[in-house]
């Protein structure tokens, strides 16, 4: 009987939680170790859940900051700001189109025109090439 009870169990887990639970979980645990700030060398991301990626980008290296929504982040209000650098023709992706090194997904409208004044300065303070 307790077999039966069980084998039901993980039919139901495996049938209607990766449809739902998972993925829910996955993003709030993506969310909360997803980090980003600016120091005084540069802007530095740290992300991952199991394995930790952190990036910095020197302030002098930062050629353009812009702005993007797609359609889903439009309705939700939500904007990237996409920060590109010099070596950013090396990163060409592998089918064509170009990626910024530094991209933040998911800002409000006045984080991410915030952090991209902020950015702005801080590049022109030290020198950056574009911007």
């Amino acid at each position: 009987m307790a077999s039966f009870a069980i084998s039901h169990f993980l039919e139901f887990f495996f049938l209607f939680c990766p449809s739902g639970v998972i993925p829910f979980i996955l993003a709030k645990l993506e969310y909360r170790f997803y980090k980003y700030g600016l120091t005084k060398n540069g802007f530095q991301k740290e992300y991952g859940i199991i394995a930790k990626k952190y990036v910095t980008i020197p302030y002098e290296r930062i050629q353009n900051i812009d702005m993007s929504q797609t359609l889903l982040e439009r309705i939700l209000g939500l904007y990237d700001v996409n920060i590109q650098t010099a070596g950013m023709i090396s990163m060409m992706g592998r089918f064509g189109g170009r990626r910024a090194e530094g991209i933040l997904p998911g800002l409000s409208k006045d984080e991410a025109n915030h952090l991209r004044d902020r950015l702005i300065e801080m590049s022109r303070s030290q020198g950056g090439r574009g911007v």
